[in-house]
């Protein structure tokens, strides 16, 4: 992708092509990113998103965030979340405590619990598959979907169960995994990653655990964490890669940017302004 800088008019040329239906390469996606008049993209955003939506109805999920454990050993820069093992704090919840949590969650009229953790070394695969087990029976009654672990959660499961990732995902699918979230995504370029996360999956790796979910048939979201080290051309390859997979698999059901949490972290920084989110969710 080029630095030299576009013209008004091939910016309205991209923008014009996108409200017929058309698409953004790279480079013109670079260059609306950086360069288009906020009030310009965002009125782009919503006539593609009108068209996509003509009924202009809005859905949404009653859900809960679980965290079945906060130890990790992978020491991600960005995270303030982790416990190493063995250190103080670190926590992993019995089964009796998440199901009193999915409980609370079903009795305000909830439907989804999304449960992420940490890469902890003592939970292998069984450990997750009585757990599942235990919630689909628990809630047999009752509509609860169980979105559930990130691809680095679950190539990190296969590893040390010492399985491949479709026999992983295969198992915790018969045993009551509904679909994913796309947690651990952060920025899929290596250079971000060796620097925030280099103990995690690599980009390809990553996308490749989504791959084979969606060749099961298990649906996932995807995320992208920005704001911390990444550039536009970091975020414009990272949504390239997720628009390829959804054109080659359609596996993909939402897709959720959120910026980068500075407070706590080995990283530290500064928040990403609130006309980064505007034009980050346009883009």
């Amino acid at each position: 992708m080029g630095d030299v800088r576009p013209s008004a008019r091939s910016l309205d040329e991209a923008l014009a092509r996108v409200a017929d239906g058309g698409r953004l390469v790279a480079d013109e996606c670079l260059a609306v990113a950086r360069d288009a008049n906020l009030l310009r993209l965002a009125a782009a955003a919503d006539g593609v998103r009108r068209r996509m939506n003509p009924a202009q109805a809005v859905t949404y999920v009653v859900g809960r965030n679980v965290n079945y454990t906060n130890v990790c050993w992978v020491r991600c820069k960005f995270c303030a979340f982790y416990r190493v093992p063995g250190s103080d704090g670190g926590y992993v919840l019995p089964l009796e405590a998440i199901l009193q949590k999915i409980e609370e969650m079903v009795d305000v009229g909830g439907t989804e619990v999304l449960l992420q953790g940490g890469l902890n070394p003592s939970l292998k695969i069984d450990w997750f598959e009585e757990l599942f087990r235990a919630v689909k029976r628990g809630f047999a009654d009752k509509t609860v979907t169980l979105h559930a672990l990130s691809p680095a959660e679950a190539i990190y499961i296969a590893r040390i169960s010492r399985l491949t990732l479709p026999e992983t995902l295969d198992r915790l699918r018969a045993a009551g995994l509904d679909s994913m979230p796309g947690g651990g995504a952060e920025i899929l370029t290596d250079r971000v990653r060796r620097e925030i996360s280099p103990h995690k999956d690599t980009a390809d790796e990553w996308i490749d655990c989504m791959r084979v979910a969606h060749g099961l048939g298990i649906r996932t979201t995807a995320t992208m964490m920005y704001g911390s080290i990444d550039t536009w051309e970091d975020r414009v390859e990272h949504l390239m890669r997720i628009r390829d997979l959804q054109d080659e698999t359609s596996g993909f059901t939402a897709f959720i940017p959120w910026s980068f949490q500075p407070d706590g972290t080995e990283l530290g920084g500064s928040r990403a302004s609130a006309v980064d989110y505007l034009r980050t969710v346009a883009v």
